[in-house]
């Protein structure tokens, strides 16, 4: 991290592009903010747009702004975010979300500074510091079409990847007591830090949701603790339970060959937050493969339901399905 540090303190003094890569909860909108705030530009504004959480239909909108009557629904003139951030700089989060048709616009206007509302006729200028993070491998969604190439190399003029907590136990510590004294603040809590066993088991966890995990287990920890110091029974069941059981997947004898693959599928899913990219990569398989698989799971699911309801009320099963048997 103090790699990371020293890059960012050399590339906060220009206006050169800046792409952030790194899992999710790495802590991406954490440096592009501290970024800013290093910059010539802190008295400028910041504004942040989390491309993955937005329609493909709003993006356009969202980043360029539209004229009264551009679309339906459109009853006055919105500026985008190109537009609120001039003189400041643009946070794109999940840039790697853009749909395709849309990026050949975006890389127009970080090449000339200059840009068109959805429905206008003219064009607007607009000088802004860009800062991009993704969680996707944009050289892997360039081979698949998904990226345009041009764009990768307009954005990755200095390109810093944070490493996963997994990978930098080291600060664990730190960052607990940052939160711990975060939350002390929150709660009014008078919390002096963790306990050795606790620590031990925190080190320990892999952290597939990384900071934002972190900090959520330490804000539950701060919740229950009613002592001065954390201890494992304030951790997360599944993360205090004992270090190689923690790791183990059961499932229950009798299930088919396919049944076993759901159920491993679905757990691995969970046990990493719920983050594609990351489970598809433990697993050995695309994630084109992995949504294939989820989307037959949700269609089976919907298909059972259908037939339960037109059959009628039924009685409760004897025994716990196999997902609620396993770890």
């Amino acid at each position: 991290m103090r790699r990371v540090f020293g890059l960012l303190e050399r590339a906060a003094g220009n206006s050169a592009t800046i792409l952030l890569s790194g899992e999710t909860g790495t802590g991406k909108d954490i440096l592009a903010r501290a970024t800013h705030l290093a910059s010539k530009r802190k008295d400028g504004p910041f504004e942040v747009v989390d491309c993955g959480s937005l329609p493909p239909s709003l993006i356009a909108a969202q980043l360029f702004g539209y004229e009264r009557g551009a679309f339906t629904g459109a009853d006055q003139r919105r500026p985008g975010v190109f537009e609120l951030a001039h003189a400041g700089t643009l946070f794109l989060d999940e840039v790697g979300e853009i749909p395709v048709e849309l990026q050949a616009k975006l890389l127009r206007v970080l090449e000339e500074g200059r840009l068109r509302r959805l429905g206008g006729k003219s064009e607007i200028e607009v000088d802004v510091r860009v800062l991009c993070a993704t969680n996707r491998d944009l050289k892997a969604e360039i081979r698949a079409a998904r990226f345009r190439e041009d764009l990768f190399f307009r954005l990755n003029v200095f390109q810093i990847a944070l490493p996963p907590l997994r990978e930098r136990r080291e600060d664990v510590p730190m960052l607990v007591q940052h939160f711990v004294e975060k939350f002390n603040q929150d709660s009014g809590k008078h919390l002096t830090g963790v306990h050795p066993q606790a620590m031990e088991v925190l080190r320990a966890y892999d952290w597939p949701g990384n900071i934002r995990e972190l900090k959520n287990a330490v804000e539950r920890a701060v919740i229950l603790c009613d002592g001065e110091l954390i201890t494992r029974d304030h951790l997360p069941p599944d993360m205090a339970g004992k270090g190689p059981e923690r790791h183990v997947f059961r499932v229950a004898y009798g299930l088919t060959l396919d049944l076993v693959e759901k159920e491993y599928i679905l757990g691995s899913l969970q046990r990493n937050a719920n983050n594609k990219a990351r489970t598809a990569e433990i697993l050995g398989v695309s994630e084109k493969t992995l949504y294939n698989k989820l989307n037959r799971y949700s269609a089976e699911a919907r298909a059972a339901a259908a037939a339960a309801e037109a059959a009628g009320p039924s009685q409760p099963p004897l025994t716990q399905p196999a997902s609620a048997q396993n770890r």
